[in-house]
């Protein structure tokens, strides 16, 4: 067996170019998590990489290890996600959560929880479903695979019960009372409507039809990636653009 060679199922979390002709990509598979490669000629015309080599192509990767990048020698597209990727809101929301994927896991760090989640949020970004309840949903149960759980049903800090309006704090862990969020600056006051529709996204084995709450939500989810992440999503700013179009 060659050791110098392997092969994954994996989707491209981000692609760069790289030089005149080559790319750069990070792939995410369930086997070995994030893995960097170079996918040499792929922007020639005509290379039979460039269909699996662009952001959200998931294919099976054919690569040689080298001695700092591996090296994608043969993809074979599995999905092609065509609804997802003609659709610009859908394309962001899958952005986002690629982009999350690949800075909060490192190199060849397995997550099959993690990997799990994705795919099928792409599946489901393909499909029927408001993109904007799929990225919620989805982006909550990501935080959870992470190991973030924020505490939603009694107050992070004090742990008393809650009353139906409250405030989110991602340094604190959670929700929190209003005694406890006086004072914070990072503490976002929400509405009963979006404390609840919070937990039930939690607590949801699929979407919602639809949200509303969904720019709380999104304030919500924003501290909490730059909490983890310590710093701002790339894509974030675009996403929100346009969920505030729509």
């Amino acid at each position: 067996m060659n050791r110098r060679t392997y092969t994954v199922e994996a989707f491209v979390a981000h692609r760069r170019d790289l030089g005149e002709t080559d790319k750069l990509l990070v792939l995410f598979s369930r086997e070995m998590g994030r893995i960097s490669a170079i996918a040499r000629g792929a922007r020639k015309p005509g290379s039979p990489l460039a269909g699996s080599t662009d952001a959200l192509c998931f294919a099976k990767y054919h690569l040689a290890k080298g001695r700092q990048l591996d090296y994608v020698t043969q993809a074979q597209p599995l999905r092609t996600f065509a609804h997802l990727r003609s659709d610009l809101l859908r394309t962001a929301c899958a952005l986002e959560l690629a982009e999350i994927v690949e800075r909060a896991i490192g190199d060849h760090q397995p997550n099959e929880a993690a990997y799990d989640l994705a795919l099928l949020t792409m599946e489901m970004l393909d499909g029927a479903s408001d993109p904007a309840a799929v990225s919620a949903w989805s982006e909550i149960h990501l935080m959870g695979v992470l190991g973030y759980h924020p505490r939603l049903h009694d107050c992070a800090s004090c742990h008393r019960p809650l009353p139906p309006r409250a405030a989110f704090s991602a340094a604190a862990g959670g929700l929190l009372c209003r005694t406890c969020s006086e004072g914070r600056r990072d503490a976002l006051g929400l509405s009963a409507a979006a404390v609840a529709e919070l937990r039930t996204l939690a607590a949801a084995d699929s979407p919602p039809p639809a949200l509303e709450a969904c720019g709380a939500l999104r304030r919500v989810y924003r501290t909490v990636w730059q909490h983890v992440l310590d710093s701002d999503l790339r894509s974030a700013n675009f996403l929100d653009d346009l969920l505030s179009v729509g």
